[in-house]
C-alpha cells in the first residue's frame, strides 16, 4: 500500500511489521480501514504533529491564501484613504 505521506510504510516495512497487527479473533465487523492505514496515520501525526504543510497538497496553500485574503482586506479598512488629496 503506497504511503500519502512522507511518513509512511513502505510495503517492505509493513511486511517486516504486519504479524504484530493480526485479528486472531473472527467476531465483530470487518474494520473499514487496514491496519496498515491506522499505522500510517499514527506515524503521521507523530512524526508532523499535524503541520499544515504535512497535508495533503493543496490543502494547506488553500487555507493559507485564504487567510492572507483575510488579512489583506481587514488591514485595508484599517488604513485610511489618501486617494485624491
Amino acid at each position: 500500500m503506497k504511503s500519502m505521506y512522507q511518513s509512511g510504510l513502505s510495503d517492505e516495512e509493513w511486511m517486516l511489521v504486519s504479524h504484530h497487527f493480526e485479528h486472531k479473533d473472527p467476531r465483530g465487523k470487518k474494520p473499514i480501514h487496514s491496519k496498515c492505514a491506522i499505522v500510517n496515520a499514527i506515524l503521521y501525526i507523530s512524526k508532523s504533529g499535524a503541520q499544515w504543510r504535512w497535508s495533503q497538497r493543496g490543502v494547506w496553500e488553500a487555507a493559507l491564501d485564504e487567510i492572507n485574503e483575510i488579512h489583506r482586506k481587514e488591514t485595508a479598512k484599517s488604513q485610511p484613504l489618501l486617494w485624491g488629496l
